[in-house]
């Protein structure tokens, strides 16, 4: 049963059987080395023991995955070429399984220090759905749920600065950059900066308020 869905993606609730998708998204260099701030290596076998506990204690976790009817647009590693063979239909519950490892984008969770209402976004996207717009198209769902359903008054995030293309996935959906962490992750030879980035309510209502005044004066 699935929570949630979009015009290309389905999002449900994270179970203990989502534990091999997570460590083969957290497994590619280009994710890891974008979704850390520490040492980019290879998640061991304690990693998902670890964050499940972290995905449990969350607001929202959710696992993407894309629609049946757009599942050949996942762009084949070269790293994974005849690693993962399709099974035979008549392996039922094999078949499904791989099918299911093929579709999975990613994880999201929204994680709430007391009080405040500032939701800390988590973005774990895999490398075969990138430059898709699925991306963007999640965080359309995901903004408005948190402002609107869960009655956040902050979403906030940071970015390494190199992450040019989430930066501006963040900022289509609202967030502006609210300050940055000078030098702060040593990546590819370089310091980077950690981007700061944030929408409040007011900001979001404000930007939606505006979208429907237009869309009405079109009609």
């Amino acid at each position: 049963m699935f929570f949630a869905r979009t015009a290309r993606l389905q999002i449900r609730a994270v179970d203990t059987s989502d534990g091999p998708a997570w460590l083969r998204i957290r497994s590619e260099y280009a994710v890891l080395s974008s979704s850390t701030f520490g040492y980019v290596v290879p998640p061991g076998p304690s990693t998902w023991e670890h964050n499940k506990k972290w995905l449990e204690d969350a607001l929202f976790a959710g696992f993407v995955e894309v629609k049946e009817e757009f599942a050949h647009l996942r762009r084949v590693l070269p790293d994974e070429e005849g690693n993962d063979p399709e099974p035979p239909k008549e392996e039922s519950e094999k078949h499904i399984q791989w099918e299911r490892r093929q579709r999975a984008v990613g994880f999201v969770l929204l994680t709430v220090p007391p009080k405040n209402r500032d939701a800390q976004l988590g973005l774990l996207f895999s490398t075969s759905w990138h430059n898709l717009g699925l991306g963007t198209e999640l965080m359309r769902w995901l903004v408005p749920y948190a402002f609107e359903q869960l009655g956040m008054h902050r979403l906030s995030l940071e970015v390494v600065e190199s992450n040019v293309a989430a930066r501006r996935v963040y900022q289509k959906v609202g967030f502006a950059e609210e300050g940055r962490k000078k030098g702060a992750v040593w990546q590819d030879g370089g310091w980077k900066d950690i981007v700061l980035m944030a929408i409040l309510e007011e900001e979001y209502w404000a930007g939606r308020n505006r979208h429907t005044v237009n869309a009405t004066s079109t009609i």
